[in-house]
């Protein structure tokens, strides 16, 4: 029987690059839904006091600009603060229709203008 003869790379290393390059992806997209997962938490208890939603907190948000906000917060993450009703109407938010990302559209609304 005659063996191979391997030029170049053996296929064990190409199987480990290949497991490599999927931890790093793996990983890579564990670390931004975790810090999604963070950046909610902060977003939803600056606006929530106790039960109810702070009403100061949510007006001070719709006079501050996005990137200022963002900043202010400390989050990364592209974000929309919207309400509804109980009919999943859109309840606008001092003359808006929602707060944050100007990427993002809300009933129709571009958010941020």
């Amino acid at each position: 029987m005659k063996t191979k003869k391997h030029n170049g790379i053996s296929d064990n290393l190409v199987l480990m690059m290949f497991l490599v390059f999927v931890i790093l992806i793996i990983f890579f997209f564990s670390d931004t839904e975790s810090q999604t997962k963070q950046d909610q938490k902060i977003i939803m208890n600056s606006i929530i006091a106790g039960d109810s939603i702070n009403n100061e907190k949510i007006l001070e948000f719709t006079n501050s600009e996005y990137h200022e906000l963002k900043k202010r917060l400390g989050v990364n993450s592209e974000f929309v603060i919207h309400f509804e009703d109980e009919n999943g109407n859109l309840i606008e938010i001092a003359d808006k229709p929602c707060i944050g990302s100007s990427y993002a559209l809300v009933g129709g609304h571009k958010c941020g203008e």
